[in-house]
């Protein structure tokens, strides 16, 4: 009767664990934390875009809209992941990537990545408008057609990555107003020189997976870090100045203002502690790259949400 019991047991579970596996190697394949961050990034740029005494940022064709976003990212980074599927394999940190150890077959990703590409223009087109549908599309292709290959070749490649990487908060801008403002142009910005000593923190620490994999980035092609370390204290410094352009015009009030000086005043603090170290101390330097990337990780949710709170005042 136990036994029964039991045997009964594992054939309920079994499946359960199977889905729940399954589940959890498409949320790898499409980058689920950083397709949430996109979305997240475009609903503030809708709401900054909205009059909050006579728009909703909560209205079903927003959320719709957001979601068809997120829905193209998501296919942008299973997109990505099948064009470096071989360069993964050869890295530790991606060495476990879906593609790479077999878990969701190559054509299965390449049918979900076309479906989800698809789906999220159409949804844009639909709930949105045409210009957030076609920025979205063509946010997606720059990201697939330039950025991916170029890893291979140039350390330029950061550059270009921080174009796509900087549009879902001009996406969402766009989904309300429907055409590109200065204010939009200058969100897009900040999100722009963020992502370098974002990135750049990010080639220093995997530096040598990176090496493995033979991505171009800057510490690869310059392996004494020196001129990475620089950019990283040099973009932290044009990044303080760009968030400080929205208060100092009026496009946004003071509280915004104060919490982007504090964020950017910690950030070239840590820039500085992570170029004071010479090149042969390596533990050191990859010890405080970790340092600079997580608070790069915390410094733009918290810009965002500071953003939205100061434009509800």
């Amino acid at each position: 009767m136990d036994g029964a019991l039991a045997a009964t047991t594992v054939r309920e579970t079994l499946p359960h664990q199977a889905v729940s596996a399954s589940l959890q190697e498409y949320l790898t394949l499409v980058k689920i934390r950083i397709t949430v961050m996109v979305m997240f990034t475009a609903w503030c740029g809708a709401y900054v875009a909205t009059n909050p005494a006579t728009e909703s940022v909560l209205s079903w064709r927003l959320t719709l809209a957001i979601f068809g976003i997120g829905l193209v990212a998501a296919g942008t980074a299973a997109a990505n992941q099948i064009m470096e599927r071989h360069s993964d394999a050869k890295m530790k940190r991606t060495s476990q990537r879906p593609l790479v150890t077999g878990a969701i077959p190559l054509v299965h990703a390449v049918a979900a990545t076309v479906l989800m590409i698809v789906a999220g223009t159409c949804v844009t087109v639909i709930s949105a408008n045409l210009q957030t549908a076609l920025l979205t599309l063509g946010t997606a292709l720059v990201y697939i057609l330039l950025y991916t290959p170029l890893k291979k070749v140039t350390p330029l490649c950061t550059a270009i990555g921080a174009i796509p990487g900087a549009m879902p908060i001009l996406l969402g801008w766009v989904a309300i107003r429907g055409r590109v403002d200065w204010q939009a142009a200058l969100l897009f910005a900040i999100l722009f020189f963020w992502q370098f000593p974002h990135f750049h923190a990010i080639s220093l620490l995997y530096a040598d997976d990176y090496r493995r994999g033979d991505i171009r980035m800057l510490p690869v092609v310059e392996p004494d870090g020196i001129s990475t370390r620089r950019r990283i204290v040099a973009y932290s410094f044009v990044l303080l100045s760009v968030t400080l352009i929205p208060t100092l015009s009026h496009m946004t009030g003071n509280t915004f203002g104060i919490i982007a000086m504090i964020l950017g005043a910690a950030l070239i603090a840590q820039s500085f502690r992570l170029g004071m170290h010479p090149d042969q101390q390596i533990a050191a330097t990859k010890r405080q790259a970790r340092r600079m990337l997580v608070a790069t990780v915390l410094y733009l949710p918290v810009l965002m949400i500071a953003l939205v709170l100061d434009h509800a005042m």
